[in-house]
């Protein structure tokens, strides 16, 4: 099964400042957290041998990272996976709000 995913950044409407953390983060630093994302996404995929699991496309644009996962693996795995790992991409870079919207 192929499942689709858009990556992108949800500014969070004045949290930050309310926290006292820096503004939203630039551009530049969207990508390369999106860059990073996606290495380990490729990483942990290729240790998947029994899940079948393949990365099939993750391509940064201007409007988010758009991924391709094939695997034997059902919806709500794959869903778990790429939340779990949104989670730790966005806690390692503060400001960064990346979400992931099924396609």
């Amino acid at each position: 099964m192929i499942y689709s995913y858009r990556i992108a950044h949800t500014p969070s409407a004045g949290t930050a400042a309310l926290a006292g953390l820096p503004a939203e983060p630039s551009g530049d630093d969207v990508l390369q957290a999106y860059c990073a994302f996606r290495g380990v996404l490729k990483h942990i995929v290729r240790s998947m041998p029994r899940a079948k699991a393949r990365l099939r496309a993750a391509k940064p644009t201007c409007d988010g990272l758009y991924i391709r996962l094939d695997t034997h693996l059902d919806k709500a795995s794959v869903h778990q996976l790429v939340s779990s790992f949104l989670m730790h991409t966005n806690e390692a870079r503060q400001g960064l709000h990346l979400t992931a919207t099924p396609l």
